[in-house]
């Protein structure tokens, strides 16, 4: 079940980055990242940090793998390729804002939570 989350997340944070690099919209990718991650973890909280990051590592895969492959980029990220890790941010935010949310209606202590 793990793994299949995670090959899940990976899938989702490539996708976000192959609609970044094509289209250059990262604000409608940030909101894409934080979709993915957000869903992921309400239906699976106890791996929120996982699908976050598994996510979030999506968009710098794959215009690290557009800059080794040679391949064309349109949109390229300002100021150097390390921009492309703010992607973590959205992802691991919409996370958190996941297990909030768990939280809030469910009652249920955070995963790992000690009452």
């Amino acid at each position: 079940m793990r793994s299949l989350f995670l090959v899940i997340a990976l899938l989702a944070g490539i996708a976000c980055g192959l609609f970044n690099l094509q289209t250059g919209a990262a604000l409608l990718t940030a909101v894409w990242l934080a979709v993915a991650s957000l869903v992921l973890t309400l239906l699976k909280p106890s791996f929120a940090w996982m699908s976050a990051t598994a996510v979030g590592i999506g968009v710098p895969a794959v215009y690290l793998w557009a800059t080794f492959a040679g391949a064309e980029i349109r949109y390229p990220p300002a100021p150097s390729l390390a921009a492309t890790l703010l992607a973590l941010l959205p992802s691991v935010a919409a996370a958190l804002l996941a297990l909030a949310i768990r939280r809030l209606l469910l009652g249920a202590p955070a995963p790992g939570a000690h009452r």
